[in-house]
């Protein structure tokens, strides 16, 4: 039998190490052929002690997708000092960036199969919300169904375009962000008729 040693860490060193690790793992591999087995040896670590932190992979891929959230919401938070397009071109440029840094399980759930825990996808989900909440508070939009709906959307859209800016990295981060804003202004002009100032 192989046995595993580890520098010890803190316990909060040693949860933040875990889901470094995880979020690769997943992103990498997808939840249904992830293995703890093998999160715990690429994190060089026995697998007794993942599951001391993390009792389950649906409990560590939830953990994932909730640390990431945090982060995405932090860097992305407006400022009163900024403009509503300021604001927005920050955002964007955090978003993507944090795609470019990181092994983004939220950006990439999407592409993930049915078997990933409904747990999960409803934390990306309230993540969808303060998104959609911030840009209606910052724009001073209607919040209305159809509009939450819209903002819904483009968010996904920024979301692909965000994985398509770290897949291909030819392409200009800001051609991204403009094509970005660009959609948004259409669609907050096609919903109120008004167009971001």
């Amino acid at each position: 039998m192989t046995t595993v040693i580890s520098n010890r860490l803190h316990p909060d060193e040693r949860k933040d190490q875990l889901l470094a690790v995880a979020a690769k793992h997943f992103a990498d591999h997808g939840y249904t052929n992830a293995s703890m087995s093998h999160i715990a040896t690429e994190a060089h670590v026995g697998r007794a002690l993942v599951y001391h932190y993390y009792p389950s992979k649906a409990a560590l891929f939830e953990a994932v997708i909730l640390h990431q959230s945090d982060e995405l919401l932090a860097a992305t938070k407006p400022t009163h000092e900024l403009t509503a397009e300021q604001n927005l071109v920050r955002a964007l440029n955090a978003y993507i960036d944090y795609q470019e840094r990181t092994d983004n399980v939220i950006l990439t759930l999407r592409r993930s199969d049915a078997s990933v825990p409904k747990t999960a996808r409803r934390a990306v989900s309230c993540h969808h919300d303060v998104h959609t909440e911030r840009i209606i508070e910052y724009l001073n939009l209607p919040d209305t169904p159809l509009m939450r709906g819209a903002l819904s959307s483009w968010l996904s859209f920024v979301a692909e375009m965000a994985y398509h800016a770290n897949e291909h990295r030819d392409i200009a981060k800001d051609h991204i962000i403009r094509i970005c804003i660009n959609a948004l202004e259409n669609i907050v002009g096609s919903v109120t008729g008004n167009t971001i100032e």
